[in-house]
């Protein structure tokens, strides 16, 4: 990946998103674009709620979301 490049990861499944977040905070080649890595909203405009979303936080799975950029 190119510098400034960013990584976008979603997943309902939290002890995946955990796993996630300690391997990016670990690696020496990205950092997180949130103040609070973890978020349970996205922050894109553009965002569209998935039929899959939409089920599973009917189901009471909240989507967690991060953005990691490239350095």
């Amino acid at each position: 990946m190119k510098p400034d490049a960013l990584v976008q990861i979603s997943t309902d499944h939290v002890g995946y998103a955990n796993w996630i977040l300690e391997e990016f905070i670990a690696s020496p080649c990205f950092v997180s674009v949130y103040d609070d890595p973890l978020r349970t909203q996205s922050t894109f405009e553009d965002h569209i709620t998935t039929w899959f979303e939409a089920g599973q936080r009917r189901q009471g799975f909240d989507p967690h979301f991060m953005l990691f950029k490239r350095i």
